[in-house]
């Protein structure tokens, strides 16, 4: 019997072996041949269902369903006005919105529950980051980032500078077990060092740890930036500081390094750091718009 359910990215995991290079490689072809020649979703509509606020992974979501000749639509909240009991479920938003569109990008301050999404969704839905668990797309920019700018990762040493706990550095290193590069170094202020789950036993055994700044040796610095927090976890501006990159820090980097970072940028690299050659961020948020045309691709023929 065949199966028509939907094909959903809800995770790093869902990437089939093979599947993230194949991903990369279609971006190469799109960004080399121009996103006007990819026309698959002409008369298809992407719904951008986003429940959390994101400039560049709804911007971008958007823009490379419009390349593909989709019509995004944008969604930025539940059903809910005064007098109501309560405002509608998710649930139940998203089986309307799959009625309604052919594909669907949701943000939401929550994690997805995969049993809800495989209930109510009928099309493709892809994860824009959902709450503090994962962020699929960004981790396949992070990675198609990492291999333009330094070549093959099997032989390279990456450093994620910041809060593990985010779902940008969780999503980077899960994406990092399957391709696993000679040496991760994470770079974390205690507190701030635990990325919620348990790294796979190939990936932990090439795992350093350390809580000051050290970029000594390392190919890609990660900066995925360090929140303020509250409570205990609070951290002050010195504290933040330690954890940012400086012209000068940036100087100090080994020959061809480069610096990435997902976005936003706000204190994390300093202003007169973002002219350094080595820092290659806005490079990275612009291929990001072939990546996620290249997702988008998959999921609507798989």
């Amino acid at each position: 019997m065949i199966d028509h359910r939907p094909r959903h990215l809800l995770a790093v995991s869902d990437l089939a072996p093979g599947e993230a290079e194949a991903i990369l490689r279609r971006a190469d072809d799109l960004a080399v041949a121009g996103p006007e020649v990819a026309t698959i979703g002409r008369g298809r509509v992407a719904a951008l269902l986003f429940l959390s606020s994101s400039l560049r992974t709804r911007v971008g979501h958007g823009a490379a369903a419009a390349r593909l000749g989709l019509a995004p639509i944008s969604i930025d909240e539940l059903r809910w006005e005064q007098g109501m009991t309560a405002q509608e479920s998710f649930e139940d938003t998203l089986r309307v919105v799959s009625g309604l569109a052919d594909l669907i990008v949701t943000r939401t301050p929550f994690e997805l529950d995969r049993e809800v999404v495989g209930r109510a969704s009928r099309v493709p839905l892809v994860n824009g980051g959902d709450g503090w668990n994962e962020h699929p797309t960004q981790a396949l920019i992070d990675l198609h980032a990492i291999t333009r700018t330094v070549g093959p990762i099997g032989d390279r040493s990456i450093g994620i500078v910041g809060d593990l706990s985010m779902h940008s550095t969780r999503s980077i290193l899960r994406i990092l077990a399957a391709h696993p590069p000679a040496l991760v170094r994470l770079i974390a202020p205690t507190g701030r060092d635990d990325p919620g789950f348990v790294l796979p036993t190939g990936l932990e055994a090439r795992v350093e740890r350390t809580a000051t700044w050290d970029t000594t040796g390392l190919d890609v610095v990660y900066l995925a930036g360090l929140p303020e927090g509250s409570g205990e976890g609070r951290l002050d501006d010195e504290q933040r500081a330690a954890f940012a990159l400086s012209a000068r820090r940036a100087d100090a980097l080994d020959p061809g390094a480069v610096v990435l970072c997902p976005l936003p940028r706000i204190d994390e690299i300093s202003e007169d750091a973002m002219t350094h050659p080595a820092v290659r961020v806005f490079e990275q948020s612009d291929a990001g718009l072939f990546v996620r045309m290249a997702v988008i691709e998959a999921l609507l023929t798989s």
